[in-house]
C-alpha cells in the first residue's frame, strides 16, 4: 500500500474512540483527551468537532500547522462551552422557566 508520512496529518477517517478519548484522522494520528461531551456537541444537527474536519478535509485532506493550533484551541472551546452549559442548567433548573 501506499506508505504513510507521519509528518502529514491526512485526514483519512474521522473516527472517536470513547475509550481511549481519542478522535483519529488517520490510523497513526489523533487528537487525544476528547471526552463524549466535547464529541456530542452539536450546532443545529451536526457534530461541530466532526464537521470542522470534514469541512477541513474537502478542502485539502491535510491539517497543517495552523490548522491543529485551530483545532486544539476549538476542542478547548468546546470543553469549556460544555462546561458552562452545565453550570448555567444548574443554576437555571427547568427550562422553560415558569
Amino acid at each position: 500500500g501506499e506508505e504513510h508520512n507521519l509528518a502529514d496529518w491526512r485526514i483519512d477517517k474521522i473516527i472517536f474512540d470513547q475509550e481511549k478519548a481519542r478522535i483519529y484522522v488517520n490510523d497513526f494520528q489523533y487528537f487525544e483527551g476528547v471526552e463524549p461531551l466535547m464529541w456530542e456537541y452539536k450546532i443545529g444537527e451536526e457534530l461541530f468537532l466532526k464537521k470542522w474536519l470534514l469541512a477541513k478535509k474537502q478542502k485539502s485532506a491535510r491539517l497543517n500547522i495552523d490548522d491543529l493550533m485551530n483545532f486544539l484551541k476549538t476542542l478547548v472551546i468546546v470543553r469549556e462551552t460544555n462546561k458552562l452549559e452545565r453550570e448555567i442548567d444548574q443554576i437555571i433548573g427547568q427550562w422553560p422557566l415558569k
